[in-house]
C-alpha cells in the first residue's frame, strides 16, 4: 500500500496490509529492519522527515507512528483520528506533520511534541491525501473524496480556496518541486495538472483509476499507480505517456509509487505483496 524513499536514497520504506513495515537497502534490495511493534491495521501512508532520520507511518489503527530510522525503535504515537488514518507528509523544515484520513479530517500535528495544532474539518467525505507547499509557509493543500481539491494556508491553517475541475474522487496529490504546479490524480481516470500562477488547468487520461501519484525532483515527468496494476509515466509538459509498466499483477486495487532524489529510479509496491524498483529513462 505503501512506498516512500529516504531523502538521500540510500533506504526504501514499504508497508501494506499484514502490518509490517519494512525499511530496504535500496543498493543490495536486502531488508535491514522491521519495525516491529507497531500498527495493529494495514499501513497505508510513509514519509521520510527532512533530514531521513525520522520515518512517519500511518494506518487502518488509527494511529500515526514516528520512527528512528537508524535503530528501528519507536519514538512516538500521535493520537486524534477516529477512523483509518490514510496518509502524512512533513513540511519541508520538519517542525510540521500533517496527517488526513477516512474520519473525514486532517490534522497538523507539531512533530517534536507530538501535539496536536490545527484539526481541519471542512470536508464531507475522507481526506485522501495531503502535501505541503515546498516553501512551507504559503499553502497547505488538502484533496477530499468529496471531489474536491483544498488550499489552506500554512501558517493559519485557514481555508484559501478550492481548485475548480475534475468530477472523480481525489485519489491522490503532489506539488511540483519549484511549487508552481500541482497534480492531482482521480478516479474518474484523469490526473490534472494546475499551474498555480496563472490558474491554468490540463488534464490528462491515466488509462485507470489513478491510486497513487508522484513527481520527481526536476518536475518533468509524473507517475502514477493505477487499479489495474500498472504503473505510468507522464511527460508534464506535453501530457505525452512515457512509460506503462505492468509488473505488478493485474487487478491489485492500490500500486503506491515514489521517485527518489535523483529521479531515476522509480518505486511500486502493490496489494499483490511485491516492492519493484524500475530505472526510467531521462
Amino acid at each position: 500500500r505503501a512506498v516512500a524513499w529516504s531523502p538521500d536514497g540510500r533506504r526504501l520504506a514499504s508497508g501494506g496490509d499484514d502490518c509490517r513495515l519494512l525499511l530496504w537497502d535500496a543498493a543490495t534490495g536486502q531488508v535491514t529492519h522491521e519495525l516491529a511493534g507497531g500498527h495493529q491495521g494495514g499501513v497505508y501512508g510513509l514519509a521520510f522527515g527532512p533530514g531521513g532520520a525520522r520515518l512517519a507511518s500511518c494506518g487502518g489503527d488509527k494511529a500515526i507512528r514516528i520512527w528512528d530510522v537508524a535503530s528501528g525503535a519507536q519514538v512516538s504515537v500521535l493520537a486524534g483520528h477516529n477512523m483509518t488514518v490514510r496518509c502524512v507528509a512533513w513540511s519541508h523544515s520538519g517542525r510540521h506533520l500533517a496527517s488526513a484520513g477516512e474520519d473525514c479530517t486532517a490534522r497538523v500535528w507539531r512533530a517534536a511534541a507530538g501535539r496536536e495544532v490545527a484539526k481541519l474539518d471542512d470536508f464531507d467525505d475522507d481526506v485522501n491525501a495531503v502535501a505541503w507547499s515546498p516553501d512551507d509557509l504559503t499553502l497547505l493543500l488538502l484533496a477530499s473524496g468529496d471531489q474536491a481539491v483544498r488550499l489552506w494556508d500554512g501558517e493559519t491553517f485557514a481555508h484559501r480556496g478550492d481548485l475548480p475541475g475534475g468530477s472523480g474522487r481525489v485519489q491522490v496529490v503532489a506539488f511540483n518541486p519549484d511549487g508552481r504546479q500541482l497534480a492531482a490524480g482521480r478516479s474518474d481516470t484523469t490526473v490534472r495538472v494546475w499551474d498555480l500562477t496563472t490558474g491554468a488547468a490540463g488534464a490528462g487520461g491515466s488509462g485507470d483509476v489513478v491510486r497513487r501519484l508522484a513527481i520527481p525532483a526536476d518536475g518533468e515527468q509524473v507517475a502514477v499507480g493505477c487499479k489495474d496494476g500498472h504503473v505510468r509515466v507522464w511527460d508534464v509538459a506535453t501530457g505525452v505517456l512515457i512509460a506503462k509498466m505492468p509488473g505488478h499483477d493485474t487487478g491489485v486495487s492500490d500500486v503506491a509509487v515514489a521517485w527518489n532524489l535523483a529521479g531515476d529510479l522509480l518505486a511500486s509496491g502493490g496489494r499483490d505483496g511485491v516492492v519493484r524498483v524500475w530505472e526510467v529513462a531521462q
